[in-house]
Formats: structure tokens, sequence, C-alpha cells
């Protein structure tokens, strides 16, 4: 029988709204994930592509705390494996090397040693494993080296990595016991085909995946048979979302909104990041007076929240043509322009323009 735990996307180095606080927190949660990996004991660990980020541009602390992680992984007896993500690919004229290479010249992982593709074979358990590792390409030529892929007719156990492929599964040969890929930060788990995506070990993209899971996949293989165990894990700080429809709203309302909203959750938004998202419809004179930097400070203050995201997606309205119908008639013209405009609450507006225009005031 072997076992093997499969990891992706950790981007170490990663700063969600460039806050420091998030370096710490991204090599947290991929601590936190290896260590949820290794109380399955597992045989092998595999990581599919985009441990750093930024193409490269890593910091030392970076690359000695992966260091660090993959040599604890060692002396537990198991085998890391590494697979070149995109965001491991050197960028820009300054760099030509990939950190993930400083990493197999520390001999403490095996990678693709900058290779495109690469086989590599293991004895674990008096058994042959082999592993087929695709790092990011183009999907046309990763198609192809799906297709190409043969196993050695001596192997016990073959396994395909790839950082990213881009297939339907049910079209993916059954050369290999299990198929694992990374690039996607949300979970996936095909138990027909023996697909598995593990998801992301932080939050890298928020507004793409507070509402997907991410877990480690647990792959064990005992001839035939093949079975699956997906303990979840997830970023070490919490992240909230608010949604509001600010439609007709004034800059004034709209800032009590926001307030009220995050403050229902209060309990749990010290030391979060807060993304208020705001939908709707407003005019510009309220896109104009609301201030921003206020209402996020006002949440920040009263919540203690790390930080507040204002994500402003309304549909903002400027000068526009208005059709009367009677135009004579006040209360019907009255009705026509609040229904058009969106603005307040037509029903009480009309109300209190009927008791002045009846000498009743208001």
């Amino acid at each position: 029988m072997i076992r093997i735990a499969h990891i992706s996307d950790s981007h170490l180095g990663c700063a969600v709204f460039q806050l420091e606080e998030r370096r710490e927190d991204v090599r947290r949660s991929f601590k936190r994930a290896v260590d949820t990996a290794l109380e399955y004991r597992p045989h092998i660990l595999v990581h599919t592509g985009d441990l750093f980020d930024i193409n490269g541009l890593n910091s030392i602390k970076d690359l000695t705390f992966a260091i660090g992680v993959f040599r604890r992984v060692r002396r537990k007896g198991v085998i890391p494996i590494l697979v070149d993500g995109n965001h491991d690919v050197p960028y820009g004229f300054m760099y030509d090397q990939s950190p993930l290479r400083s990493l197999e010249a520390s001999n403490v992982v095996v990678g693709t040693k900058g290779q495109e593709y690469r086989r590599v074979s293991l004895s674990v358990e008096h058994q042959d494993v082999e592993l087929h590792l695709l790092a990011w390409t183009r999907q046309q030529r990763a198609r192809r080296y799906l297709r190409n892929a043969v196993t050695e007719s001596n192997s016990d156990v073959a396994l395909f990595f790839a950082h990213h492929l881009d297939v339907e599964y049910d079209t993916i040969p059954d050369t290999f016991q299990y198929y694992g890929f990374g690039h996607k930060h949300t979970f996936a788990l095909d138990t027909e085909n023996c697909v598995g995506i593990p998801g992301s070990t932080c939050i890298v993209k928020p507004e793409n995946e507070l509402y997907g899971t991410k877990r480690v996949i647990i792959v064990e293989i005992d001839g035939d048979e093949v079975k699956f165990e997906t303990p979840p894990i997830s970023d070490t700080r919490r992240f909230i979302q608010v949604k509001l429809d600010v439609t007709g709203r004034s800059a004034t309302e709209i800032k009590q909104e926001v307030v009220d909203s995050v403050m229902k959750r209060k309990k749990n938004a010290n030391g979060a990041i807060v993304l208020v998202r705001l939908t709707g419809a407003v005019d510009g004179e309220v896109e104009g007076s609301l201030k921003r930097n206020e209402v996020i400070q006002e949440v920040e203050e009263k919540t203690g929240a790390l930080l507040v995201h204002l994500d402003v997606r309304w549909e903002c309205y400027g000068p526009r043509d208005i059709r009367l119908t009677r135009p004579l008639d006040v209360m019907h013209s009255v009705r026509e322009y609040l229904e058009q405009t969106r603005t307040g609450e037509p029903e009480q507006l009309l109300e209190r323009l009927r008791r002045v225009i009846e000498g009743g005031g208001e």
C-alpha cells in the first residue's frame, strides 16, 4: 500500500492588498497544510506548483522557510515532490533560475530539475513507484505530453502530476492510478476518473476563493484499489465578505448601512480582512459625495479589522432624460420622476408632498 498526500499553490511571498501581515499568514497556512498532510503518514508528499509567488522575486526568508518545512518532511521519512508552476518560473532579465532549483540543490525535494517533463522512479515500501511530473507549459504541449505518456511495465504504482492541464476528465486515459493537478485555487475531486485538485493552501484572490473549499488530498493505492481522504485546510486569517445592494440610497445611508452590516459580525471581524461589495444603481451625486476613506476608517476602528476593502460595483447614473406623461399633474409627475430615478421611498415622499399641497405642512 502506498499513500500520497497532494497539496498545491502555496504562493509564498504573496501579500493580498500589499499587507505585510499576509506574508506571514501565507507561510503559516503552508506549514499548517503540510502538518495536516503529515498526520496521515504519507510516503510521498506532492506539491503541484506555485510554491512561490511573483515569478521568482522571492525573499530569502520565504526560501529559507520552505527549506525548513521540507527538511522536517524529510525527517518524517516522507519524500517531497515539487512541480514547477507558472509563478515558479523565472521572470524578468534579472532572474534566470527558479527558486525551486535552490530547493533541489539543498537535497530536500525531488523536482523537475528545470525540465518541462520529467519521469521519476522511486522505491517505496518495496514497490516501484513511477511519477510523471509536468511543469507549467502551454496547454497544447501539456495535452501532448499526456497523450504520449507511457509507464514502465514493472511499475507497481504510476502517478501523473501537472501544475495545470485543461482536459475533460472523462477523456483522460487510465494509464495512471491518480492524476493530480494544481493552478485552480479551489478543491475538486473526481473519484471515478481519479483526478484531484486540492486548491491553494491560502487565499490568494479573495473575490474568487471565499466560497470554495481547500483540502489536502490523501490518495491510498493498494493494488488496483484507490481510496481518497480529503481533510479540509483553511487560511490562517479570517476573511469576511459583505454584499449590499445600495440602489436609491444616499451617501449617508450607504455609509451607515456598511457600518451596521459589518458591526453585526464584530465578534469575528477582529483582525480579519473585510470585503464589502456594493452593487445596485446610484446617481453621480451620491458617488461623488460618498467619502470612502471615512467609511473604511470607521469600520476598522469599531471592529478591529485588519483591513476593510470597499469593492464598488454599482451602476452610476449621470444626468438622464426623464419622461413625464402628464406634466401638469404635479403628483403624477413627481411619482414618475421618483420611479425613473429610483430615488428614496416613493410612497413616503408622495405622502409628504400631498400634505404640503393640501396645506397640512410637514
